[in-house]
């Protein structure tokens, strides 16, 4: 149970790695992850607070999900400690 992952955490984790790329990537990215749609000005004004709000309504199997998703399908070389648990 110690090593349980916090929702936080994870919440943050996926945050940081979608917001590494561009402005105008990031929504399109979050529907790809399968999180809800919003406007590129929302990202624009903060990339890591736009995943972030979209993260805030999933529990731990559904952040998992996202995660798991961005480890099989994206380079994002943040995750590379997560694909080796």
């Amino acid at each position: 149970m110690g090593d349980a992952v916090k929702p936080e955490t994870l919440r943050s984790a996926i945050a940081s790695a979608v917001a590494e790329l561009k402005s105008y990537e990031v929504p399109a990215e979050c529907v790809r992850l399968g999180l809800t749609p919003g406007n590129e000005d929302e990202a624009f004004r903060s990339k890591f607070r736009y995943v972030l709000t979209r993260l805030r309504p999933l529990a731990v199997p559904e952040l998992t999900t996202v995660a798991r998703k961005m480890v099989d399908e994206t380079t994002f070389q943040r995750w590379s400690r997560f694909s080796r648990r």
